[in-house]
């Protein structure tokens, strides 16, 4: 009798238990569309770029890859492409802000998975690879050097010249339509490696293909504030999926977040950068762009008033814990400043407030940190 009796109680605990189990993780059918919607096997790989021709060319992403990690130019001053994109460092710098040959004014993004999105920077004056590749060259606090320079030093080059003269014809005139031809040619090569640098893969990303199948397993995968700051990212009290969305986690839209200025110094994001676009000569509307005008999607973003004072681009999370410090200016150290800052909601000195306060608890902001670290890549990003 003692012994039935043990083994009713233990019946009775496992089905108990079960159903806590069940009720504790299970998700709402809102949910897990969400979460699948975000695992990286659902990003388009195939984006074209209609602006370069040569951007799935091997030739070009080999030439490319040589003029990224290229630190000479014929200058001897040791600034290259990677010097604020690290590989090791999934491509940023790790600085508050980027240093070429002198302090920049903003905090270097990563470059990876950049073909998803259709304006480059933080403020988007630039709308393709190939031109945002271009612009740190010539820049006089990045690596300083001259257009012509520039396209004498590859032409001239025995190897670089080589893969040029079979992508394409060779200028020989000095004249600037032949340099400014041939300097577009270069950043379409290095844009055309740039393409081959995407996120591999997560912690989340293998959260999420379980999900699909096997509930009982996929909560193995995931520590409890890893799943419970997943449905916190997910909850509409959050709101972290308004710009934090799809398998790139972004938007890849501009919003002002309330910071518009950092020691007094003013910064108007996108209202400045979207002028700064229109007049680039490297655009995709302009002359050395490979497509015609019709062509390029972001062309409509010139026909419609933008009101984007003091507004930054949306940043990928992938990768998020592994790429401090944050935001535009790099003023905050940690995961932690950030997501207090969006506790907080300071209003804006610039522009139209986009943040409201949130009621979650300290134990909760913890939570969400700890989800945000599944999105680390655990696969090496480039050999």
């Amino acid at each position: 009798m003692k012994k039935l009796l043990i083994s009713f109680l233990i019946i009775i605990f496992i089905i108990l238990s079960f159903s806590w189990n069940n009720q504790k993780f299970s998700w709402t059918d809102r949910e897990i569309s969400l979460i699948t919607s975000m695992a990286l096997d659902q990003a388009n790989t195939n984006i074209p770029d209609p602006s370069n021709a040569v951007s799935k060319d091997t030739i070009a992403i080999k030439l490319g890859e040589l003029l990224f990690f290229e630190d000479d130019w014929g200058k001897q001053n040791g600034i290259s492409c990677a010097t604020c994109h690290r590989p090791e460092n999934y491509f940023t710098d790790g600085l508050s802000k980027g240093f070429g040959i002198d302090t920049l004014t903003r905090n270097t993004p990563s470059i990876l998975s950049l073909e998803h999105s259709p304006w480059l920077y933080w403020d988007g004056r630039r709308d393709n690879l190939w031109s945002q590749a271009l612009t740190p060259m010539e820049a006089p606090n990045e690596m300083g050097l001259k257009r012509g320079d520039i396209v004498n030093y590859v032409l001239g080059h025995e190897v670089y010249g080589d893969l040029y003269n079979k992508l394409f014809k060779k200028g020989v005139n000095q004249n600037a339509e032949s340099i400014n031809k041939s300097f577009s040619n270069i950043g379409k090569a290095i844009a055309a490696f740039e393409i081959t640098l995407r996120f591999k893969g997560s912690k989340f990303d293998k959260y999420a293909e379980s999900l699909k199948s096997d509930l009982k397993n996929t909560e193995r995968i995931f520590t409890n504030d890893e799943r419970e700051g997943l449905r916190l990212f997910l909850s509409e009290e959050v709101r972290c999926t308004q710009c934090h969305n799809g398998p790139l986690f972004s938007n890849y839209d501009f919003h002002n977040t309330g910071l518009s200025t950092l020691n007094k110094e003013p910064d108007f994001g996108r209202a400045v950068g979207l002028l700064n676009y229109q007049f680039n000569e490297f655009n995709c509307t302009g002359e050395y762009s490979d497509c015609s005008r019709n062509e390029c999607e972001n062309v409509m973003h010139l026909n419609r008033k933008e009101r984007k004072m003091a507004a930054f681009k949306t940043p990928s999370l992938r990768n998020v814990k592994q790429t401090a410090p944050y935001m535009h200016d790099g003023r905050f150290k940690n995961l932690s400043e950030v997501l207090e800052h969006y506790r907080n909601a300071p209003r804006p000195e610039y522009g139209v407030q986009e943040l409201k306060p949130l009621d979650i608890s300290d134990k909760q902001l913890l939570q969400l940190e700890a989800f945000l670290g599944t999105l680390t890549d655990t696969i090496q990003i480039y050999n």
